[in-house]
């Protein structure tokens, strides 16, 4: 998985199953973590402290780019299923 902030970083915090990112990212970078997550179905919820949506970062999961849309309001979710036998990836955040 693979954040992208553009501007306003410091307003993101996302969570996917049990992996999430709180904030405090720079505006224009990425940030990389490792999760493992069994197979199933996840809600990504995409925040944004200031209510003002995540101004073009995104989040991209198993190479699907999610909440690059997400332009207004304090939350965005997406469902997305992982498959196999324990997926393990990373995401930057």
């Amino acid at each position: 998985m693979k954040l992208t902030t553009v501007r306003y970083g410091s307003e993101i915090s996302w969570r996917l199953g049990s992996c999430e990112g709180n904030g405090g990212y720079g505006n224009n970078a990425e940030y990389t973590e490792q999760c493992c997550l069994e197979p199933g179905n996840y809600n990504l919820e995409c925040k944004d402290s200031y209510g003002d949506g995540w101004h073009g970062a995104y989040i991209e999961v198993n190479g699907e780019t999610y909440c690059e849309s997400f332009s207004t309001g304090s939350e965005e979710t997406s469902q997305i299923i992982i498959e196999g036998k324990g997926k393990y990836f990373q995401y930057f955040a």
